[in-house]
């Protein structure tokens, strides 16, 4: 895997060096403001056989970003997103099936280090600060409803 890695990069970094093209068109230089739009499929999984059922959960998620050049090949990249995160669980409980669904909203601020080795690629590392806004949970089994956490 790591020998297919090298040879990948290695083709992207001569490409970029064979490449005869006009540098006008070359965004990397320019401060850029993008919008993002997508989704989450989020989860939880059973690692101790609590025997359970977990199905991922969608969620939206969307946002913007400022990529701000340090130079041609670096440059810092803060967002700010939100994003909607969770899962759905079921099982049973002394023969009694339940379900129980888990939803959380957050705002999510990457503060990430921009490595730009061409004009098309940008790779990006960073850390992420999350902000929990909302947090919802309904619990239904053996008729009995409950639905909690509007707010955090």
């Amino acid at each position: 895997m790591k020998k297919y890695f090298l040879i990948i990069a290695t083709i992207i970094f001569m490409a970029n060096i064979i490449s005869a093209q006009d540098n006008s068109s070359d965004l990397r230089n320019s401060l850029q403001f993008g919008l993002k739009a997508g989704a989450n499929f989020s989860n939880v999984y059973d690692s101790k056989d609590q025997e359970f059922n977990a199905d991922f959960k969608v969620g939206f998620a969307a946002g913007a970003f400022l990529a701000i050049p340090i130079g041609k090949y670096i440059g810092f990249q803060p967002e700010i997103l939100f994003s909607q995160k969770g899962y759905k669980l079921s099982g049973t409980f002394l023969t009694i099936p339940y379900e129980f669904t888990h939803t959380t909203n957050y705002i999510d601020v990457p503060l990430l280090f921009a490595l730009k080795p061409s004009a098309l690629i940008t790779l990006l590392a960073g850390p992420d600060y999350s902000f929990l806004v909302k947090q919802k949970d309904v619990f239904t089994g053996g008729g009995f409803y409950q639905h909690s956490g509007e707010g955090v």
